[in-house]
């Protein structure tokens, strides 16, 4: 017994093996395009790392004031320009308690009292349920440009109580960061 082929079959199955080598093709292509983002990424920051002549340092964070760009300490490969910075929040324990420098409610009010110290001494001290030990606090930061993302200084990642002096040091540490952010975001 034969069967006679359907010609409509026949020509589905067709358009459906041309737009599976359509697909497969589009996909190679998008392929070749990331990797060839990825050398153009890979040469700018190699660029910018030669050019990147440390003026100011904390514990996670470098800074080139000359050149405008900074660098993360646990990010040895990207180096950021400061007009690429977009935000950057102090987050404890999962609770942002600063926000690019310009915060609300106790934040502001310590920014009354006591300055730029005060916003985040009051931020932090701000907290509805208060507890004697912090088990995270980092700076997150979000940039556009040649290395678009967000990025973590991770201050302090384990249970710390608030009186220990790795707790104020790590505070003394965010607030010396927000403040250089605040500072070439011409943040006032």
């Amino acid at each position: 017994m034969f069967f006679k082929n359907d010609p409509e079959k026949e020509r589905l199955k067709q358009e459906r093996k041309q737009k599976e080598l359509e697909l497969k093709e589009k996909k190679k292509q998008e392929k070749e395009l990331a990797k060839l983002k990825d050398k153009e990424v890979t040469k700018e920051n190699l660029r910018r790392r030669k050019e990147f002549k440390k003026t100011k340092s904390f514990i996670y964070i470098t800074f080139d004031e000359i050149s405008e760009m900074f660098k993360l300490s646990n990010d040895f490969f990207r180096v950021f320009k400061f007009d690429e910075l977009v935000e950057y929040k102090l987050i404890e324990d999962g609770a942002k308690v600063a926000q690019g420098g310009v915060s609300v409610g106790r934040v502001a009010a310590g920014g009354l009292l006591l300055g730029p110290t005060g916003m985040l001494i009051g931020g932090l001290t701000g907290k509805k349920k208060l507890e004697n030990q912090v088990t995270e606090l980092k700076i997150e930061i979000t940039v556009t440009g040649n290395n678009e993302g967000t990025y973590s200084i991770n201050l302090i990642d384990k249970p710390v109580k608030k009186d220990s002096w790795t707790y104020k040091g790590s505070v003394g540490t965010a607030k010396s960061i927000i403040e250089f952010f605040d500072k070439i975001s011409n943040v006032e």
